[in-house]
C-alpha cells in the first residue's frame, strides 16, 4: 500500500508498506526514476534499500513533487487536519496554497472527524415518522456542496481558473463551507427523513443574537408551515440559551423566501445590500405563530359525470393508489422515482388529500391536494398524465374539490422540461392555470384561480 503527503517545501514523502514484486514498482522503474533526478540535480533520499530490488519491505523517497505524487484533493487534507485536533476554520487555513504544511499528518487509518459535540440539535417529530432534526455531520458536506452550487450561494469551480485556490478547482464549494462549521459558536444543523437530508443550516450565536448564517433547502417543494413547524425545537432551544433576537440574510433574488420570513415568523426588514435583505425577529415571536401540523382535509366527497368519478381516498386506499402510481410510468421509467417520492412526501409530510379517478369503478388516476397557506393549495399528479377527456374531467372534478374545500388558489411546479411535452401546454391552458415564475431546481410555477377555473364551462376543459 502507498500512501502519500506533502511537506510545506511541496516535497513528497511516500511510505511502501508491503513487498512488491516484479509486476509492481519495480517494472514502473523506480531505479531509472531516481537517476533522471540524480542527473537533473534533485535531491534523492532512499532508506533501508534491500537487495535485490525485487522486494521492497521498506523505502522512504523524497523525490519533486513532478516524478512522484498523487493527484492532491485538499478535502483529503482537510479530514486528516480535523482528525488532527484543527477545527474547520483552521483546517481550511492550513490546507490553503501559501500554507499546505501537511507534514507529519496521520496517514494510515480511517478519516473519521466527529461533529463538535454540543452545538446541534436532535430532536424527533412525532407527526411524521423518521423525520428528525439532528447535528450535522462531516459526512454531510458532499450534498451540503452541491446544494450551494445549485442554489448559486457557490461557484461549481474556483473563479480563477489559472491560479485556483484550492485542488482540485471544484472543490471549491466543498472547501468554503467547510471553513464555516466546526466553530464554537455555530450550531450544525440537518432535517432528515430517513436518512434522507431536506435542509442543512448553520446558526452562529453569539450573545442574546443569532444569525442564520446558512441554510440549503434540498427539496423545495414543501409548503411555507412545513419549514416553520421544523424549526420550531431550534428556536425553542435558541430562546432557552438567552437568545431574544434571529438575524436572517435572506437573498435578493428569492422574493418569496422574504415574504415567507414575514409571514411565518413576522420578521421585518433591517437592511439590504446589493445581494441580500437582513431580516430579524424574535424566538418568543417565531413560537407563538407555530401551530402544529394541519389536519388533512377530508370531506366526505365525491363528483361524478358520466361514467366518470371523482373522490377522496380514504387512507386504507393509499396503498392501491402508490401502486397505481409506479405502474403508470412502469418499471424503468426516469420519473417513476420522481412520482412515488412526491407521493410518499406529500402524504407523510404535507397532510395531503388524495384524490382519485375512476372510469366505471376502475382507478385511473391519482392526485394529491395540501395547504399552502391560508386558501393557497398545492397539487401534484404522481401519476403519467393521461390523455383523454377523463383525465381533464378528473381536473375539473378535483378543482370543484378544492373550492368546496376552501382554497381560493392552487399552485402546480411542473418541471420546465416537461412543458413542452405533447398536450402539457394546452392542458394548463384549459384549467385555467397560468405560469408564474420560474424557480431553482428546473420548475416552473403555475398558478390556477379556482373560481375564474370553475367560471368556465365543462366543455372547455374536454374539447
Amino acid at each position: 500500500m502507498i500512501r502519500v503527503t506533502a511537506d510545506a517545501q511541496g516535497w513528497v514523502k511516500t511510505i511502501i508498506e508491503q513487498e512488491v514484486n516484479r509486476g509492481g514498482l519495480h517494472e514502473i522503474g523506480l531505479a531509472a526514476m531516481a537517476a533522471r533526478a540524480r542527473e537533473r540535480g534533485e535531491v534523492v533520499l532512499i532508506d533501508a534499500l534491500p537487495a535485490p530490488l525485487e522486494t521492497l519491505p521498506l523505502a522512504l523517497l523524497r523525490l519533486e513533487v513532478d516524478y512522484l505524487t498523487t493527484p492532491h484533493d485538499d478535502r483529503i487534507a482537510w479530514r486528516r487536519l480535523r482528525q488532527a485536533g484543527q477545527n474547520g476554520a483552521e483546517a481550511f487555513a492550513r490546507c490553503r496554497p501559501v500554507a499546505r504544511d501537511l507534514y507529519g499528518l496521520p496517514d494510515s487509518g480511517p478519516v473519521m472527524v466527529p461533529t463538535t459535540p454540543g452545538l446541534g440539535v436532535t430532536h424527533d417529530f412525532p407527526a411524521v415518522e423518521g423525520l428528525r432534526l439532528r447535528p450535522l455531520s462531516h459526512d454531510d458536506m458532499e450534498a451540503m456542496a452541491g446544494g450551494a452550487v445549485q442554489a448559486g450561494i457557490q461557484p461549481a469551480r474556483c473563479p480563477d481558473e489559472q491560479h485556483p485556490c484550492c485542488r482540485p478547482p471544484e472543490a471549491h464549494a466543498w472547501l468554503h463551507l467547510a471553513q464555516r462549521i466546526d466553530r464554537d459558536d455555530t450550531w450544525q444543523l440537518c432535517l432528515e427523513w430517513q436518512g434522507q437530508p431536506l435542509q442543512m443550516e448553520l446558526v452562529t450565536v453569539s450573545g442574546e443574537q443569532a444569525t442564520f448564517s446558512y441554510t440549503a433547502h434540498f427539496n423545495r417543494e414543501r409548503p411555507p408551515w412545513f419549514w416553520r413547524e421544523t424549526e420550531r425545537p431550534v428556536f425553542e432551544r435558541l430562546k432557552d440559551a438567552g437568545v431574544t433576537s434571529i438575524i436572517s440574510r435572506t437573498r435578493n433574488d428569492r422574493p418569496d423566501w422574504i415574504a415567507t420570513l414575514k409571514d411565518n415568523y413576522g420578521a421585518v426588514e433591517v437592511g439590504s445590500d446589493a445581494r441580500a435583505t437582513r431580516l430579524r425577529f424574535a424566538p418568543d415571536q417565531a413560537i407563538a405563530r407555530c401551530q402544529g401540523w394541519p389536519s388533512r382535509r377530508a370531506l366526505g366527497w365525491s363528483w361524478q359525470r358520466g361514467d366518470v368519478t371523482v373522490r377522496e381516498a380514504t387512507p386504507l386506499e393509499y396503498p392501491a393508489c402508490r401502486a397505481h402510481a409506479a405502474a403508470s410510468w412502469g418499471d424503468g421509467h426516469s420519473r417513476q422515482a420522481i412520482g412515488l417520492r412526491v407521493f410518499d412526501e406529500w402524504t407523510r409530510f404535507d397532510a395531503a388529500t388524495v384524490l382519485v379517478c375512476e372510469v366505471d369503478g376502475q382507478l385511473t388516476g391519482v392526485r394529491l391536494m395540501r395547504q399552502r397557506r391560508g386558501t393557497s393549495g398545492g397539487t401534484a399528479l404522481p401519476t403519467r398524465w393521461l390523455d383523454g377527456p377523463e383525465s381533464m374531467l378528473f381536473t375539473y372534478g378535483c378543482t370543484v374539490w378544492a373550492q368546496e374545500a376552501g382554497y381560493a388558489e392552487l399552485i402546480t411546479y411542473m418541471p420546465t422540461a416537461l412543458i413542452g411535452a405533447p398536450g402539457v401546454a394546452r392542458k394548463f391552458a384549459a384549467a385555467g392555470a397560468v405560469p408564474v415564475r420560474e424557480i431553482l431546481g428546473g420548475h416552473t410555477q403555475y398558478r390556477q384561480d379556482v373560481a375564474a377555473a370553475l367560471a368556465r364551462p365543462e366543455s372547455a376543459w374536454t374539447d
